[in-house]
């Protein structure tokens, strides 16, 4: 188990961070009633993945705004190594997955992670079961949550 030290893990500005995962599927069910829950038919595969505008909220305006350039460039993630870990949705493990992502200069900036994030989805939410096919409801990103074993980070959504 690797062990972490206190200053590594994902930062203020990453937490703060919101986006939503974009999903296109082959064969999205029909809406069911005024919820926005979204179902996938068992057969339908995903035909696109990608992160949505990354925003930041600010509570004293109560407003989201994009991130600038800058706002992304910043440290999102300090440690050289980011592993991150899928997880069962609708409580049904079809396969796990889990990867380590590495770099040298002992950080990843917000948009980097969010990269790592979209093709880390692109590998795991196809393995999701959520009421019978790819989970394409939980698609709000609301940080990294560091799994029980200490050495990983679940995306949680």
């Amino acid at each position: 188990m690797a062990t972490q030290s206190p200053c590594e893990g994902p930062t203020a500005a990453l937490q703060k961070l919101s986006f939503t995962l974009q999903i296109e599927t082959t064969n999205t069910s029909p809406q069911r009633g005024k919820l926005l829950n979204r179902f996938e038919e068992p057969a339908s595969e995903i035909t696109s993945l990608h992160a949505g505008a990354l925003m930041r909220y600010d509570p004293s305006l109560n407003e989201h705004f994009e991130l600038t350039r800058d706002e992304q460039a910043k440290a999102g993630y300090v440690g050289k190594t980011l592993v991150l870990k899928g997880r069962s949705r609708d409580g049904r493990v079809v396969d796990t997955t889990r990867h380590t992502y590495y770099n040298e200069k002992g950080f990843f900036t917000v948009a980097e992670v969010v990269a790592l994030i979209v093709e880390f989805e692109r590998i795991d939410r196809p393995k999701s079961l959520w009421f019978g096919g790819i989970d394409c409801h939980h698609v709000y990103f609301q940080g990294l949550r560091p799994d029980s074993d200490g050495d990983g980070f679940y995306i949680s959504w």
